[in-house]
């Protein structure tokens, strides 16, 4: 579980740094959305980077979903609904959908793929503390 959440963490902060160096303007979280980091018409040189950053990590995010509930199960001695993983694994899909449909590619499904991801972050942390919480 450790060696998937912490390439999560490498790949996304090292790839959305080398797409930031290639931003031709200034960027803050202030007054900028993520997701302009890898809209090729913003960031025609750094796109690709941010792109791969988050397609990667939700890749990493599978295993890391997938260990974390068998984690759980044998920690806890319980068994955790399969509902648990498979909203993980919708969040993981859709952290990668967002680097394939991105901003200039197809508006629409980009925001869609973005709202499943704060839709599914919300429960999954929920869960996932409560559940070391109570380990």
């Amino acid at each position: 579980m450790s060696k998937a959440g912490v390439s999560i963490i490498l790949l996304y902060t090292v790839f959305t740094a080398i797409s930031l160096s290639h931003l031709p303007n200034s960027f803050s979280p202030l007054f900028n959305f993520l997701s302009q980091l890898g809209n090729s018409n913003l960031n025609p040189d750094g796109a690709i980077f941010y792109n791969l950053a988050v397609i990667l990590a939700g890749l990493a995010a599978i295993p890391f979903y997938i260990s974390l509930i068998k984690w759980c199960n044998y920690k806890t001695g319980k068994k955790i609904p399969k509902t648990v993983l498979a909203v993980g694994l919708l969040n993981a899909l859709s952290v990668m959908m967002v680097g394939i449909y991105t901003e200039s590619v197809n508006f629409n499904l980009h925001v869609l793929w973005s709202i499943v991801i704060f839709s599914t972050f919300v429960p999954i942390l929920i869960i996932v503390n409560k559940l070391l919480l109570n380990h």
